[in-house]
């Protein structure tokens, strides 16, 4: 191999954690754009429908932003733990407990994702064997469906990635896997950050 190959592969080292740490905040990127252009067309539509002149299909592209939206930033929230975590049965686990009981709770949501992002891979394709087109615009959109799909590909990844570091033990159990309320790194962050 010659010296540029080598600097071309050493500068896109493609390394998985790399991959799962930047396509998740490139979606959430783009999720915050379809949310501004969300707000700016449904603000436009209500001063035009005020004059008399609303935007057709304002309700189906909002129904495909939204879609777009949410999926797109399942991942990244995912990533920086910003879920809901009901921990009531758990906190009362060893935190090696914890870890594996954690663990084999993102790997079922793993599999979970990839089976609905399957099926929406499905659905899609079909879609687009019919040429279903939607009702008022008449877009295709079997590819806002498989846009949709990405996004669960991206967080059974992430998910994959966390089920992986709490087997191996790498993932704190206080930041993944709360033991005591009272003891977990966010309470101390926030008193922290309020200094």
């Amino acid at each position: 191999m010659n010296m540029k190959m080598k600097v071309i592969f050493s500068a896109i080292s493609l390394q998985p954690s790399a991959i799962i740490a930047r396509l998740p905040r490139a979606m959430m990127a783009c999720a915050g754009v379809l949310l501004l252009a969300l707000v700016l067309l449904s603000g436009a539509n209500v001063v035009f429908r005020m004059c008399g002149a609303p935007f057709a299909g304002t309700w189906e592209l909002a129904g495909f932003s939204g879609a777009l939206l949410a999926s797109f930033a399942l991942a990244e929230t995912q990533r920086k733990r910003g879920h809901v975590e009901l921990d009531f049965l758990t906190r009362r686990y060893s935190p090696r407990a914890q870890r594996i009981a954690g663990a084999v709770n993102v790997a079922l949501g793993a599999l979970v994702m990839a089976v609905v992002s399957l099926q929406l891979i499905r659905l899609a394709l079909g879609k687009m064997r019919v040429g279903e087109l939607s009702e008022t615009l008449r877009l295709p959109f079997a590819w806002v469906m498989l846009a949709v799909a990405a996004g669960f590909v991206l967080l059974a990844l992430v998910y994959v990635a966390d089920a992986a570091r709490a087997f191996r033990g790498a993932v704190e159990t206080k930041l993944h896997f709360p033991v005591d309320d009272d003891k977990t790194d966010r309470g101390k962050r926030s008193s922290n950050e309020r200094e």
